[in-house]
């Protein structure tokens, strides 16, 4: 099937390439759909926002707590079984949420199954077919990969709402089920081929002596790393707390911005239009991050973003006119998104690409988790002081701290032997 897609000739991983991003784009765009559906599903039901949002905050908690044993999956059964198997639970989820009539069969399809697709089929097999296939293009294809989560938000978002105005939104839930099917359980199945070497290529494509001449050129290659052994470095523990930091401050810009811009006295539709800004943004940055990283080092890429992360929460903390945060939110989008193909890059950079699904899978219950108690937190303090000046302070300190990380997150030993593509973020 593979080489057929490409007449026999080739390099097929942009296929694989292309495949992953319409499945990131499908999974994300429909987790970012949750609002969507919530003010249709309260009023028939008569359930409050509180109890219904918390389904979305146990899929996230499933997916971030199962990471470990997707990487442990993903290295055993390969990635494309992986999102398979993720998009069959996830569609049968959204399935179960067009049939379902009481809280606690919200909570199982949604926080349950859905949680569960989307750790299994999203952020770890979709990026580890993503490190396989590309070395030199590494942080290019990254950025197009985690770029394509945040146009399905904004393609699917406003076409879902217009389904539900017509069809109500249990036929919506219906047609997503099957659009998921579709979109990630039927095509990859007949696409995704695990790793070039299957398909007798190499990454980014060539000859294999060709490559292998030109990698020992020009590029450093990490050892490879087992996740216990990049566990116990200095370096592995830098990144996830760069991450960490990073999360923690998204998910309370997210959370959180809306109602801080109605606190300073600016309309509730002025200050939603204002943080629209924020995930367009992020998809520029993600991709700008992806071209840089061709060219620059993926470190510096990283640490760059990070300042315009710090400087534009220090802004919007202490804004006190729309153009202001306008502006901040802009600066804010550009360097979160950069930050996230970064960071992502710099995990096989670093330790390799034969265990990074198990490597990146310990790290990201520490993203998902623990920065994501940002919304709590920051509601939390909101409700006791009257403002967000605590939340906005610890943020800010977080992404101080994920300065440093990166400056300190230098190649573990191990990775200092010999030459690989793409990483130049090693130099």
């Amino acid at each position: 099937m593979g080489r057929s897609l490409l007449g026999g000739g080739g390099f097929y991983g942009w296929i694989v390439l292309a495949t992953t991003a319409l499945v990131f784009f499908m999974g994300a765009g429909s987790l970012m759909s949750f609002g969507v559906f919530l003010p249709s599903i309260c009023e028939e039901f008569g359930w409050s926002r509180g109890l219904v949002s918390g389904a979305y905050m146990a899929a996230f908690a499933v997916a971030g707590l199962c990471s470990p044993l997707v990487g442990w999956f993903v290295r055993k059964f390969g990635a494309s079984r992986a999102i398979i198997s993720g998009g069959f639970l996830g569609s049968l989820g959204v399935l179960l949420l067009s049939f379902q009539s009481h809280l606690w069969q919200f909570y199982l399809a949604y926080g349950l199954l859905i949680g569960l697709g989307v750790g299994l089929g999203g952020f770890i097999p979709t990026t580890t077919l993503a490190t396989d296939w590309f070395q030199r293009r590494r942080s290019l294809a990254l950025g197009i990969l985690i770029a394509s989560g945040g146009l399905g938000g904004l393609v699917l978002i406003p076409g879902l709402m217009a389904l539900i105005d017509v069809v109500q939104w249990r036929a919506t839930y219906l047609i997503m089920a099957a659009g998921g099917l579709v979109f990630m359980v039927v095509i990859p199945g007949l696409v995704l081929r695990n790793k070039p070497e299957d398909l007798g290529q190499v990454p980014d494509g060539g000859p294999s002596s060709v490559a292998a001449e030109a990698i020992e050129k020009t590029h450093h290659i990490p050892a490879e790393f087992t996740v216990g052994e990049a566990i116990r470095t200095k370096t592995f523990w830098l990144l996830t707390a760069f991450g960490l930091a990073h999360m923690f401050a998204l998910t309370m810009i997210v959370s959180h911005e809306v109602a801080f811009l109605v606190d300073m006295g600016i309309g509730a539709a002025a200050a939603a239009a204002t943080f629209s800004l924020v995930p367009g943004l992020m998809t520029v940055g993600k991709l700008s991050a992806g071209f840089l990283g061709l060219r620059f080092s993926i470190r510096g890429v990283a640490f760059g973003a990070t300042v315009l992360t710090a400087a534009a929460t220090t802004a919007i903390s202490m804004a006190n006119t729309l153009p202001i945060v306008v502006a901040a939110n802009i600066l804010f989008g550009i360097g979160t998104g950069a930050a996230w193909v970064a960071v992502t890059t710099l995990y096989p950079a670093y330790f390799g690409r034969n265990d990074y699904p198990r490597t990146i899978g310990t790290a990201l219950p520490f993203w998902k988790i623990l920065g994501g108690l940002a919304a709590p937190f920051a509601g939390v303090f909101h409700d006791v002081t009257g403002s967000y000046t605590v939340p906005f302070t610890v943020a800010i300190i977080l992404l101080a701290g994920a300065l440093a990380c990166i400056s300190m997150a230098v190649p573990p030993s191990r990775a200092q032997s010999r030459f690989e593509p793409g990483c130049q973020a090693a130099l």
